[in-house]
């Protein structure tokens, strides 16, 4: 997690109605592109998170993704 990821996380997860405009304002271009590469690859690598990798695997396949759940898990 990067100093900057930790800031954008906390500006969202806040309700900032201006996220949009307060990244824009805050980063350019390089930086956003960044921050969205260290937040995929944490997401994909999260071993509690598998909502990701079955999209990929499911889209890659050539599938359909369903986000409905079938049970608990």
């Amino acid at each position: 997690m990067t100093p900057n990821l930790a800031k954008a996380l906390q500006i969202y997860s806040m309700g900032s109605d201006d996220f949009c405009a307060r990244m824009a304002s805050d980063y350019n271009k390089p930086e956003l592109v960044g921050l969205l590469s260290v937040l995929m690859t944490l997401y994909i690598n999260d071993r509690n998170s598998s909502t990701l990798r079955e999209f990929l695997t499911v889209s890659i396949a050539g599938y359909q993704h369903s986000e409905a759940k079938i049970g608990y898990n």
